[in-house]
């Protein structure tokens, strides 16, 4: 098994997530806004870790082999340029307001409370491998 670095974070959502995400926003979207949805990140190490168990296989070796070009170690999703635009929608989702939101995304999002953090990353906040496990379980 290859990996590009222990350190390395990313965000994952389960099929039923990412379904449930896009009929939200198709739903509640008036146009232009984006919904982030709050999950937390998952440290690849522990994704190796986890996916070794689950396949019986937890001698399996893992190599390292670094950061390719262009590649991140943890991913943004909301970023600080985004922040001053982005409101806490409900306790699942972030909504995102352009720049230069219109008089309608304004009323209908301007009296949500704005966001606190300065950026929403994949190192945030880390799932355990037990949270690890059941996502992967939630994927079959």
């Amino acid at each position: 098994m290859t990996l590009t670095s222990p350190d390395m974070t990313r965000f994952f959502l389960t099929l039923g997530e990412a379904i449930g995400l896009l009929l939200k926003a198709s739903v509640t979207a008036m146009g232009g806004e984006t919904l982030v949805m709050k999950v937390k990140g998952c440290n690849i190490a522990d994704l190796a870790e986890v996916m070794k168990e689950q396949a019986g296989q937890p001698a399996l070796k893992v190599k390292e082999i670094g950061i390719r070009g262009g590649e991140k170690l943890h991913e943004v999703l909301i970023s600080p340029y985004e922040v001053p635009h982005t409101y806490c929608y409900d306790d699942r989702y972030f909504v995102i307001l352009p720049q230069q939101a219109d008089k309608r995304l304004l009323s209908q999002y301007g009296g949500l409370e704005r966001v606190s953090f300065d950026q929403y990353r994949s190192d945030d906040e880390l799932m355990d491998r037990a949270g690890i496990a059941e996502l992967l379980r939630g994927m079959e």
